[in-house]
């Protein structure tokens, strides 16, 4: 596994903790040979003890895989919500599963070290290895887009029929509505995204596209 920062080599540590590989997704890349920098295609990547670089999807072990399970806490845990998939009425104890499925994302949305902050949904848990690294883009930092669907879900499938996910619906809701104003409040323009730490908007802007949604979110609008 390979590093943000497209460091690796001898005591070069990936997010989980061991060596990290040379990232085969890149054209200009260093080898993880004692040697150095050993050219910039893929083709290069032979000199000794060079650690060989291949492509996920390329790997026998990972075309042996039939189900691969992302093992990140991050928005895409949030999609059976925003689709209102999960059967949670229950009464007859006949959607045990769904309901059990519900209230662990429920836990990651509520928990301040998981999903939840003060200023949005993260894109990415907290508790994460890759919190915040290498590119850090859909790391951690607060999409308008995801948090309007997520509210979207909660809104138009389960704020009448569970206490906690009107919980979570109303304090993510009014976060997004208060990190939007304040930074419109002291830049005048929307921004690509909003950072999960101090609230400020970050890369982009002006930016209506998706952030224009917070107006949809005011007006309690999630018409499809």
């Amino acid at each position: 596994m390979w590093r943000g920062d497209n460091q690796c080599g001898k005591g070069i540590l990936n997010p989980i903790g061991t060596q990290a590989e040379c990232n085969p997704y890149i054209e200009e890349k260093k080898c993880c040979s004692e040697f150095g920098w050993c050219g910039n295609s893929y083709a290069h990547c032979k000199c000794e003890k060079c650690q060989i670089s291949v492509k996920l999807e390329e790997r026998k072990e990972y075309k042996k895989l039939e189900e691969t399970f992302n093992p990140h806490v991050s928005y895409v845990n949030l999609f059976a919500i925003i689709g209102g998939i999960y059967n949670i009425d229950n009464k007859e104890n006949e959607n045990k599963n769904d309901v059990e499925a519900f209230n662990n994302i429920l836990n990651f949305l509520l928990d301040e070290s998981e999903l939840y902050s003060e200023f949005g949904i993260r894109s990415l848990s907290k508790s994460d290895l890759l919190y915040h690294t290498g590119d850090d883009y859909w790391r951690g930092n607060i999409w308008i887009n995801i948090n309007y669907l997520t509210l979207r879900g909660l809104f138009k499938y389960y704020v009448d029929k569970n206490d906690r996910a009107k919980e979570a619906y109303v304090k993510i809701r009014n976060n997004i509505i208060k990190t939007i104003y304040n930074v419109w409040e002291k830049t005048h323009t929307f921004y690509e995204q909003y950072s999960d730490i101090n609230g400020k908007g970050t890369f982009n802007h002006p930016f209506n596209g998706w952030t224009s949604t917070v107006i949809n979110i005011i007006s309690e609008q999630y018409n499809d």
